[in-house]
């Protein structure tokens, strides 16, 4: 039933639940509360992914810089020291950092972070995706994901899509545009990136990129499947996957 539909039938029992607490039709809300839960239990019987091919290995990197000071100047200078060292202290197949893990625009990299990256990959065979934010022109901007490894020509690159009302854009900016300014909410008017972008390679595999709210909406994320899964048919006998990662 998809994500709206899951919502319906929370939002169902919910008031369920609340005729229930008004004691009003107890034991029809009791009933209908009960075979909503038992009508989704023979779905758990059910296999909705094959594992193909070997497991990689994956680092996920969590550094907890406070939300509060994250984008003044001792955040971000702690955030590019703490990932940075937490990139580079170990190999594996695919390192990821979380969504804006660099507090800055992917143009203000400073040279010797990215060097130090990419000599990670050179030297380790890992694969790095990290998330930044990127300013393509004066008035357009990207919550974004990078990547770099072995298997990738120059940076991969994977622009957030589904974005946050309110929080990364602001709907109908003709009525609402005054929400910037009392918000004061950093980077709060992205740019969309495109609905289908493509997969990053690593390891032999494809994995698809989503960020955060994204995650809620399979629909979506189901839209990158079709490339993939034509490349793993097309590759069956080398063990092809795809793999979704959430960056949040």
């Amino acid at each position: 039933v998809g994500v709206y539909g899951i919502v319906l039938i929370a939002a169902t029992l919910a008031g369920l639940l609340c005729v229930a607490a008004e004691r009003r039709l107890h034991w029809l809300t009791a009933i209908a509360g009960a075979a909503v839960l038992v009508a989704g239990w023979p779905l758990h019987n059910v296999a909705w992914t094959q594992p193909v091919c070997k497991p990689i290995s994956v680092r996920l990197l969590q550094g907890n810089v406070p939300q509060d000071v994250k984008f003044q100047q001792t955040g971000i200078e702690r955030s590019l020291e703490l990932y940075t060292k937490m990139v580079t202290e170990q190999p594996a197949q695919l390192v990821i950092t979380p969504e804006t893990a660099f507090p800055i625009m992917i143009q203000e990299m400073p040279q010797e972070i990215a060097l130090a990256i990419r000599t990670y990959v050179d030297t380790t065979g890992s694969s790095v995706l990290f998330g930044a934010a990127s300013q393509d022109s004066a008035v357009d901007y990207t919550n974004s994901v990078f990547g770099v490894g072995p298997q990738i020509q120059g940076v991969y690159r994977y622009n957030k899509h589904h974005l946050v009302p309110f929080g990364e854009f602001v709907p109908l900016k003709f009525l609402f545009g005054w929400f910037l300014d009392v918000a004061q909410i950093p980077l709060a008017d992205f740019a969309r990136g495109d609905e289908t972008q493509q997969p990053l390679a690593v390891a032999g595999q494809k994995v698809a990129v989503n960020i955060c709210y994204e995650d809620a909406f399979g629909a979506e994320i189901a839209r990158q499947l079709p490339q993939a899964i034509e490349h793993v048919e097309k590759s069956a006998r080398g063990g092809k996957i795809l793999l979704k990662v959430d960056v949040t």
